[in-house]
């Protein structure tokens, strides 16, 4: 049972940013897809995660735990984390709701069951949940920044702009809420912001190839020609695919 008690105790920590794919794109307003940190941040954990065949030993010893214990809100939680494991996301959804349904006031489970929803490609419910979780703690950064990644991803892009100031306000070195604040008002033509915001997060994290993509962007965007080349210049330094893709989409745009 320590595997479980380590994926419990492991979600209380947060979350932890995945990485989205990385390319070129046609205009600035579309920029959000290639040079994204990622649409949701994923459940944190103690211990590694599973691998080489132990999916289906903590899947077994998570079930079990439930069946001995099925008011234990915890049980449920872990079961979740690994049905989220297994990429079972409606399953892992189901696991969360029945953990709410025991205790409504955790606010990192309805965060999880918002990771679930957009795993669905539900946006709807997956904000629903974050705003859940936001109801029972405004202080939960890691909700506030899924909120602003699902909202831009529906395209409410002023909306995604303050659930990230909301976040950036709890954790203001948190870079990839800098970089996807970026794209948002990159998305509203505001490209003076994004050049702000892009700036914050190179300046936590001189190496991040997307931000420095994004930036090369609305640098372009709002005429600073000298300075998208300087850009360009960095990422070509650090990432040659992305560079080219920039490369092909604004300096050669054939």
């Amino acid at each position: 049972m320590n595997r479980i008690a380590a994926l419990v105790a492991g979600v209380l920590l947060g979350l932890v940013a995945s990485a989205g794919a990385a390319r070129g794109q046609e205009t600035t307003a579309q920029a959000s897809e290639y040079v994204s940190t990622g649409s949701a941040e994923d459940p944190a954990r103690d211990a590694a995660p599973v691998r080489n065949g132990d999916d289906d030993l903590a899947h077994r010893h998570a079930e079990e735990w439930t069946r001995r214990e099925p008011g234990n809100a915890d049980a449920w939680l872990a079961l979740g984390i690994v049905l989220h494991d297994l990429e079972r996301y409606n399953d892992a959804a189901d696991a969360y709701g029945r953990a709410l349904r025991i205790d409504p006031k955790r606010s990192h489970v309805w965060v999880n069951l918002g990771i679930a929803y957009d795993k669905l490609t539900q946006p709807e419910q997956a904000i629903a949940a974050y705003r859940s979780a936001l109801r029972l703690d405004l202080g939960v950064a890691v909700a506030w920044y899924n909120l602003g990644n699902t909202l831009r991803g529906i395209n409410q892009h002023q909306k995604a702009v303050s659930a990230y100031r909301q976040a950036l306000r709890i954790e203001p070195e948190h870079a990839n809420a800098w970089n996807n604040l970026g794209l948002a008002y990159a998305s509203l033509k505001q490209y003076p912001d994004a050049i702000a915001a892009y700036q914050q997060a190179l300046r936590i994290e001189p190496k991040f190839s997307r931000a420095w993509a994004g930036l090369a962007l609305a640098q372009d965007a709002a005429g600073q020609h000298a300075e998208m080349i300087a850009s360009y210049r960095k990422l070509r330094s650090l990432d040659a695919v992305l560079s080219d893709m920039i490369f092909d989409t604004l300096i050669d745009p054939q």
